[in-house]
């Protein structure tokens, strides 16, 4: 089976294998890097890259996560260092979105609280950094739903990733050394690694696959490039890391290289010793995590073409009442969304 896994070689990126090089940092199968070796695949076992459909310059703009108390979320995220940027209310529909991201020169100050609701989005889709959206839906007469980690069986979801933070005090805490997971009010895992700069990254959203070829070429239809394939022989794992990414690709010290990137990634795990059944995160009663967002130009093009080459819309595009035009599109393996966002203008001009 592991041969039949090295046979998807990573195009202009590199295989990293090591039999005892990985070691564990925390429970529900969330690895580090430690003492790797690397090397360069052949370039003539490498596979094509497939066409990407979402034009330039896409934007890897969100993760959303259901959440029970944004009060308390969102005072957790900022303790990790996250910068509250404001609410998107929808007593329409009854939820509410709230958005954070990492401070950065590239992220301008936000609209007051007193904005309207279309100028805050304008200015969310027009960021040039990823968001945590935490959504919030209104109780009800109903008993409050209980959201999934996607930690636990059937998972899915495993986690984001942040470099440079240490766990804040009276947290839940797993693993020791570099790397630590700690769990947000509703039970999501935060993967928090030291890292040489002093400023906080968001590195990393992990998701587990069934079927790694669907999933890498899905996300190459919505143009993220392979970075880099990880192989963990001893738990029967290989990684593969997605991104937006033009430069040029490392070929020795890869691991460092990874874990200095300044991008979020989106790091596809699978299992392939111990299949696992994995849900999306969408569907009762597995609720929990939503989706991935990525802004580009045409939306309407972008679901077009998805379309064509067998992917499901979930729905198509068009105006979401006055915060914009959006689409969702559903990966061939696990099912996960990935909400497509018209970009507004510059950040400067809204």
């Amino acid at each position: 089976m592991f041969s039949r896994m090295q046979a998807f070689a990573v195009p202009a990126a590199v295989l990293i294998s090591s039999r005892a090089g990985l070691r564990t940092v925390c429970h529900s199968g969330f690895r580090g890097l430690t003492n790797m070796s690397a090397t360069t695949p052949s370039p003539s076992t490498l596979p094509e890259r497939v066409q990407s459909v979402v034009g330039n310059q896409p934007v890897f703009a969100q993760t959303m996560l259901r959440c029970h108390d944004p009060k308390q979320s969102i005072s957790f995220y900022e303790s990790l260092g996250l910068q509250y940027l404001g609410t998107l209310a929808f007593p329409e529909f009854n939820f509410s979105l709230y958005f954070l991201a990492v401070p950065d020169e590239s992220v301008p100050a936000p609209p007051p609280s007193t904005a309207a609701r279309s100028e805050f989005a304008k200015y969310l889709w027009s960021l040039p950094c990823i968001t945590l959206e935490l959504t919030h839906n209104w109780p009800g007469s109903d008993p409050p739903e209980v959201y999934v980690s996607g930690n636990e069986e059937p998972r899915g979801y495993g986690h984001i990733a942040l470099s440079g933070v240490s766990p804040p005090k009276n947290s839940t805490v797993i693993g020791n050394g570099k790397s630590y997971n700690v769990l947000d009010p509703d039970g999501y895992s935060v993967l928090l690694r030291d890292s040489s700069t002093n400023s906080v990254v968001y590195s990393q959203v992990l998701l587990r696959v069934g079927n790694p070829r669907k999933s890498v070429t899905f996300f190459e239809r919505l143009g993220m490039r392979r970075l880099a394939r990880i192989e963990d022989e001893d738990n029967g794992s290989s990684s593969f890391y997605m991104g937006y990414y033009d430069e040029e690709l490392p070929t020795e010290n890869i691991e460092s290289w990874l874990a200095s990137l300044r991008i979020p990634v989106v790091h596809l795990q699978h299992s392939w010793r111990r299949p696992q059944k994995l849900v999306n995160g969408n569907e009762k009663p597995y609720r929990g995590f939503g989706h991935l967002g990525v802004i580009c130009d045409d939306i309407y093009k972008v679901s077009k073409e998805m379309e064509e080459l067998g992917y499901q819309i979930v729905r198509h595009p068009s105006p979401f009442l006055d915060v914009g035009e959006i689409a969702f599109v559903k990966d061939d393996d696990v099912g996960y969304w990935v909400e497509l966002i018209s970009r507004s203008k510059t950040a400067a001009e809204v």
